[in-house]
């Protein structure tokens, strides 16, 4: 699963790459998820922001940032297909292992760890009722 997230990229560029990476990653069988509605692909990741507004789910595959209760809980209400929960490690205030498993404990949707996160991590995620860790670094490393 792919994630376009191009923020600083202008419209077109950003078009053009987004219309790559669905080709791309279609040929491999792998699914991708854009910021707002496009052309091929097969879900909508929401901002936390954006979940918060959110008054119906869309169709597709759809997913959400969380940072915390109230944001799991609407992702649970509109029974998104999985949320991101951090950050983790990365960027005060972290949310650490501990408080992840405190807001993990009440979720019926599956949750990922995300925040500075690699693939050492895993064990911890596991261990603290995540579903798996989605990265943006660390999956270069």
């Amino acid at each position: 699963l792919v994630q376009v997230r191009e923020p600083g990229l202008g419209a077109e560029e950003r078009d053009l790459f987004t219309r790559q990476v669905i080709g791309l990653a279609h040929r491999h069988g792998c699914k991708v998820m854009v910021k707002s509605p496009f052309p091929g692909a097969d879900g909508i990741h929401f901002t936390a922001v954006d979940l918060m507004k959110l008054r119906d789910k869309p169709a597709g595959l759809v997913a959400a940032s969380c940072h915390n209760r109230a944001e799991i809980e609407r992702a649970m209400e509109l029974e998104l297909h999985f949320a991101v929960l951090g950050p983790v490690k990365d960027k005060p205030p972290a949310l650490g292992w501990s408080k992840f498993r405190d807001l993990r404990a009440f979720s019926s949707i599956p949750i990922y760890a995300i925040g500075g996160l690699t693939r050492a991590d895993m064990e911890d995620a596991w261990r603290a009722g995540a579903h798996g860790v989605a990265m943006i670094r660390g999956a270069w490393s």
